[in-house]
């Protein structure tokens, strides 16, 4: 499955508990989303963001883990977005992702 935020595609759901992104794996933005709502139509809010930056990442481990099950209305869950750009730019790509999502996501100002 995935959802589209911002007009950005982030494949998912993945668990919290036992996802973990690898020093060798590709970096990603993560979001860390509360889907909550009826099944056949679900609302989804973005708890936090982040991007791995090429670092290993065990979720679980993130301090703020616990809290985001505290704040969500629903099941909490991870997803990424991976850019496609070659290079260098998939870090811009990356950022430019992180900061939009930021911006509007996180600030209560997005759709």
């Amino acid at each position: 499955m995935a959802i589209k935020i911002q007009g950005y595609l982030f494949t998912g759901p993945f668990d919290i508990g036992t996802t973990k992104i690898r020093e060798n794996q590709k970096p990603v933005v993560y979001l860390v989303v509360d889907k909550h709502g009826e099944a056949w139509d679900p609302n989804y809010k973005v708890l936090a963001a982040g991007d791995t930056a090429g670092e290993a990442v065990v979720f679980a481990d993130i301090p703020d883990a616990g809290a985001w099950q505290q704040r969500a209305v629903g099941s909490v869950s991870l997803y990424f977005y991976t850019s496609e750009q070659p290079g260098e730019a998939a870090a811009a790509d990356r950022a430019a992702v992180l900061s939009k999502i930021m911006a509007t996501e996180l600030t209560g100002s997005g759709s």
